[in-house]
C-alpha cells in the first residue's frame, strides 16, 4: 500500500543546536538544586535540574547556560550520560543514619516496618534509580483513529501496547542503585549491638504476571547498617513490562554471639514497573533495512525499527545524523525531595537531602530532524495523542495527534549504507539487518495525448514508462495514474491504457504517476519515482464559432470603453483615442 506523509525536511545545524537549548519557561516550584558536587558531571551540573523555575538570578553575573537551564529547562537530542554519572556517585554517599536513627525519602512515611522483637524500627528499602534508564511519555492511543491506522487514516500500523509513561531499562548491563536503613531501638546499648547479615539478603526479581514465576537475577550481600548497594544484572526477559520487585532482610541481635537467629528481624521490600528494552548481539536486530540507489547516484535507506518503544537516532559514517521525534531532559525524582530523619523521640527534614536523576523523553513537535547531509523522504507510524509531561517543565510537545517514527526512508548524498543506531536509552547500539542487494531506483516519463473526440467525449492515450524506455505495467504493485477529473487508472503490460472523459471547462488535463514505495519493489525489479504529465485538449473550431466568440468578447468590453470615453472628455485627461500617442 502506498502512502505519503508529511517527513521533516532536512534542518542546519544551527536550527538543530537552537533544538537543544531550552524550552519556555516553566512554572515556578520550591526546589532548590544542591550545591555541585564531584560526580563527574563536569559542565552538565545545570542542565540536570529541569523540573524547578528561579526568578532571582541575575544574567550579568550568572554564566549563559546556568541561567537558561536554571530558567526552564535543558533539551537533549540523544539520552545523557551525565544523569547517570550523578546517581552513581549520589547513592555511594547515602550512609544511613547509623544505628540511632533511620533516613528515608518522604513519601515512604507510614510505610516503614517495626521488626516483632521490638529492637527494629522504622525499616525500609527504596529503589534510588536504574542505570541507564528513559521514562518515554508516549501519551495516549487515539479514540476517533481506528487500529491500526496512523494519523493521516490511511496506512495500515500496529499500534503497540505500551503505557502512555513507560521507563525502559536494559535488557543487559543495567544496575538498580538501593538504598536501605533502618534504627535500632534507643534502649539497647549500642555497643552490645550485632547485625545479622544473611548472605543473599538482597534479592531482586523480575516479576511479568501470576503465570511466569518470579525469576532472581540479582542476589548479594549488603553493608552491616543502613546504606546503599548496587546491584548489577545481565539477563532480563526481553519483551516483558512488569516490575523489578527488591527485598531486603535485616537482623539484629543485641549483644552476645550471633546465633543461628537474630533476636529480632524483618523483611522490607519495593519494587519499580519497567519494560526492558536494548539491542543484544544474539538478540534481533533493532531495525531491518534496505538500501537504494537514486538515479543521481544519491543513496536510499529504509529502515523497520522492531523496537517499537522509540529509537534516538540514526548515524552514517560520514557523521550525517538523523533524529528521531524524541527529545531527552534531565529531572530530579521528586519522591526524594523531603528526606525525614527519625529516632526514638522525633522525626525531622534531613539537611544534606538526596537527588536521584531520571532521564526522561517526549515527543517533540518538531519531529524527525536532521544533521547533514539527508533528507527524509517519509516518516510513518502508529498514531499517538500528546501526552502529559510531569512536573513544571514546559516543551515543545505536539499540539495533535503525532506518529511515532518506526518507518523510516531516508535519501543520502554519499552512497554509503553503513549506520548505526542508537535507541532511546543511553548505551543501546546496533546496527539494522540489510537486505544483500541495493534497490535501482528509476525516474518515469508519463505521456498523455488526444486519441479522438466525439461531442463532449474525449479519449486519451496514456503511456508510462521508465527512464530506459521500458514499459510500466501498474496491476501488478501499488502504483497507479491519477488523472485529473476521472480517478485512477491502471497500465497494462504495454505501459499503456485508454481513457475516456468528459470534456473539462479548462480544455487542459493533468496526470500524476504515483509511483509505489521502491523499497517494496520485488526482489530484482527496479524502483520508481513519481511523475506527472499535463496535455491541453486542442478545439477545432469553425470560422462561424470564431466569429461568435470574437463577438462576445466586444460586448463584454464595450461598457469599460464607454465609461473610458466618458471620464476623458469631463476631465480632460486626454485618454481617448487609445493610440492618440501613436507615432
Amino acid at each position: 500500500m502506498n502512502y505519503r506523509s508529511a517527513a521533516a525536511a532536512a534542518t542546519s545545524i544551527a536550527i538543530l543546536l537552537t533544538l537543544t537549548s531550552f524550552a519556555a519557561t516553566a512554572a515556578a516550584d520550591e526546589f532548590t538544586p544542591p550545591e555541585e558536587r564531584s560526580h563527574q558531571v563536569d559542565g552538565d551540573f545545570h542542565k540536570l535540574w529541569s523540573q524547578y523555575h528561579t526568578d532571582n538570578l541575575d544574567p550579568s553575573s550568572t554564566e549563559a547556560v546556568e541561567f537558561m537551564s536554571s530558567s526552564s529547562g535543558y533539551l537533549y537530542l540523544e539520552p545523557p550520560r551525565a544523569p547517570d554519572r550523578w546517581n552513581r556517585r549520589e547513592i555511594q554517599e547515602f550512609e544511613g543514619g547509623g544505628n540511632d536513627s533511620s533516613i528515608y525519602p518522604g513519601h515512604r512515611t507510614g510505610d516503614l516496618k517495626d521488626g516483632d522483637g521490638g529492637l527494629i524500627h522504622d525499616a525500609y528499602v527504596e529503589v534510588f534509580a536504574v542505570t541507564p534508564s528513559t521514562k518515554v511519555h508516549y501519551g495516549g492511543v487515539p479514540e476517533d483513529i481506528d487500529e491500526g491506522q496512523d494519523a493521516a487514516g490511511s496506512q495500515q500500523l500496529e499500534i503497540p501496547d505500551t503505557p502512555e509513561d513507560t521507563l525502559l531499562v536494559p535488557e543487559e548491563g543495567g544496575e538498580i542503585h538501593l538504598a536501605m536503613d533502618y534504627r535500632v531501638d534507643g534502649s539497647v546499648d549500642e555497643q552490645d549491638v550485632q547485625l545479622w547479615v544473611y548472605d543473599g539478603r538482597y534479592q531482586v526479581e523480575q516479576v511479568i504476571d501470576p503465570d511466569h514465576p518470579a525469576e532472581a537475577i540479582w542476589q548479594g550481600s549488603g553493608p552491616e547498617a543502613g546504606g546503599s548497594i548496587t546491584a548489577s544484572y545481565n539477563e532480563l526477559e526481553a519483551g516483558f513490562s512488569g516490575e523489578l520487585a527488591v527485598s531486603a532482610f535485616v537482623g539484629v541481635q543485641a549483644g552476645g554471639e550471633i546465633d543461628e537467629e537474630p533476636d529480632d528481624g524483618v523483611t522490607v521490600d519495593t519494587s519499580v514497573e519497567v519494560t526492558p528494552y536494548g539491542f543484544q548481539e544474539d538478540g534481533p536486530p533493532p531495525a531491518l533495512g534496505r538500501a537504494g540507489v537514486h538515479p543521481d547516484g544519491s543513496s536510499a535507506l529504509f529502515l523497520a525499527f522492531l523496537e517499537e518503544r522509540g529509537w534516538s537516532s540514526i548515524e552514517f559514517d560520514d557523521g550525517t545524523t538523523v533524529h528521531s521525534n524524541l527529545r531527552f531532559y534531565s529531572a530530579r525524582d521528586t519522591d526524594w525531595d523531603t528526606a525525614l530523619r527519625s529516632n526514638a523521640t522525633e522525626t525531622w527534614g534531613d539537611t544534606r537531602g538526596y537527588h536521584p536523576l531520571q532521564v526522561h523523553a517526549y515527543p517533540s513537535r518538531s519531529g524527525v530532524t536532521v544533521s547533514g547531509e539527508a533528507t527524509v523522504e517519509e516518516a510513518i507510524g502508529p498514531p499517538r495523542t500528546p501526552p502529559e509531561l510531569p512536573g513544571d517543565v514546559a516543551f515543545d510537545l505536539p499540539d495533535e495527534v503525532y506518529m511515532s517514527p518506526n518507518l523510516l526512508d531516508v535519501r543520502h548524498g554519499a552512497s554509503t549504507h553503513s549506520v548505526s543506531i542508537q535507541g532511546a536509552v543511553r548505551s543501546s547500539y546496533g546496527e539494522p539487518r540489510m537486505s544483500p542487494t541495493t534497490q535501482e531506483i528509476r525516474d518515469t516519463d508519463l505521456d498523455i495525448e488526444v486519441q479522438q473526440r466525439r461531442g463532449d467525449m474525449v479519449q486519451l492515450a496514456v503511456r508510462l514508462e521508465d527512464s530506459e524506455g521500458n514499459p510500466i505495467d501498474t496491476r501488478t504493485g501499488d502504483d497507479y495514474i491519477e488523472i485529473a477529473g476521472h480517478g485512477e487508472v491502471q497500465t497494462g503490460l504495454d505501459g499503456t491504457t485508454l481513457v475516456n472523459l468528459s470534456t473539462p471547462a479548462s480544455a487542459g488535463v493533468t496526470a500524476n504517476y504515483v509511483a509505489g514505495d521502491w523499497h517494496e519493489a520485488p526482489e530484482g525489479e527496479p524502483g520508481y519515482l513519481d511523475t506527472r504529465a499535463v496535455t491541453v485538449l486542442n478545439q477545432d473550431y469553425s470560422p462561424a464559432e470564431e466569429a461568435g466568440m470574437l463577438l462576445q468578447l466586444l460586448m463584454f468590453l464595450t461598457p469599460f470603453f464607454i465609461l473610458v470615453y466618458m471620464f476623458d472628455r469631463m476631465l480632460g485627461l486626454e485618454l481617448w483615442p487609445p493610440w492618440r500617442g501613436w507615432r
